[in-house]
């Protein structure tokens, strides 16, 4: 039998192997989608022609639980690697409700290019902290994507935190300094400096500095978007101060900051099922 978990059930000294060795058969309670669990044991029983090679991806998604669970993840192989070339079209990494699906598949079925793709893009738009809820994901898989969302967050808040330092402590200058009359220069060095912490501190990023899990920060908001919030602290006629303008500038530094990085399997510090 391909299943661990009921090789062990019937080749002990549980019950279910002493019933079977009376009866010649036991009766077990069906845990999960009864179609899902009907798949599960045609395959592990061999019963190779009566299994389908395609399914949808709800049935797929409850296989994933049940292979997880009973551990038949090599009696299921060859028709797993079937139902992704049908599936992997339908893989849209937007969709919010289909993430840990998608995570808990992609482990279960050793589909290490969707792994790496939705671990990558979960803490990016995470406003919270990753739960996996009721899906039987690994907590290692759950904290390494939490851990990669804290330090880009922390990354972002140190960046826009010492840029401010550098306004207030003259090492950050207006960048047309030696072009123009100083009297423009100077509004733009002390102008700035207010500007950045009044928007900052509007959004929840300054004094106190918001600290783990950071809830209600996205980190893709922060890369892309929190800058643009930032209104032009300087309406001059002229185009001289264009680069000055405190969205662009903090747009610049931002987006420099690495994204929050893809997992691949070797990066979990557990045995592939």
């Amino acid at each position: 039998m391909s299943c661990s978990y009921f090789r062990g059930m019937v080749q002990g000294e549980l019950k279910e192997a002493s019933e079977l060795r009376t009866n010649g058969h036991i009766t077990l309670p069906v845990n999960g989608e009864s179609r899902a669990f009907l798949i599960l044991m045609l395959a592990v029983h061999g019963r190779t022609r009566t299994v389908p090679r395609k399914i949808s991806f709800a049935i797929l998604s409850h296989l994933s639980i049940m292979v997880d669970y009973y551990r038949c993840h090599e009696g299921l192989e060859l028709f797993s690697d079937l139902w992704m070339q049908h599936l992997k079209g339908t893989f849209d990494i937007t969709h919010r409700s289909q993430w840990m699906n998608w995570l808990l598949i992609s482990w279960v079925f050793n589909q290490e290019d969707i792994f790496s793709e939705i671990t990558a893009f979960i803490p990016l738009i995470s406003t919270d902290t990753i739960d996996s809820g009721e899906w039987p994901i690994p907590k290692e898989i759950i904290d390494a994507m939490n851990k990669g969302q804290y330090k880009y967050i922390e990354k972002a808040l140190d960046i826009l935190q010492g840029f401010y330092q550098g306004l207030i402590d003259g090492k950050v200058k207006c960048l047309q300094v030696g072009n123009e009359g100083w009297e423009y220069c100077a509004m733009c060095c002390y102008n700035t400096p207010g500007a950045l912490i009044t928007h900052m501190k509007q959004m929840g990023l300054f004094s106190p500095r918001p600290q783990r899990p950071y809830p209600g920060i996205r980190p893709d908001y922060l890369r892309f978007d929190c800058f643009k919030e930032m209104e032009s602290n300087l309406k001059l006629t002229d185009e001289l101060h264009y680069h000055c303008d405190l969205a662009r500038r903090v747009g610049a530094i931002l987006n420099k900051t690495p994204y929050p990085p893809n997992l691949e399997f070797a990066d979990i510090a557990l045995p592939r099922p």
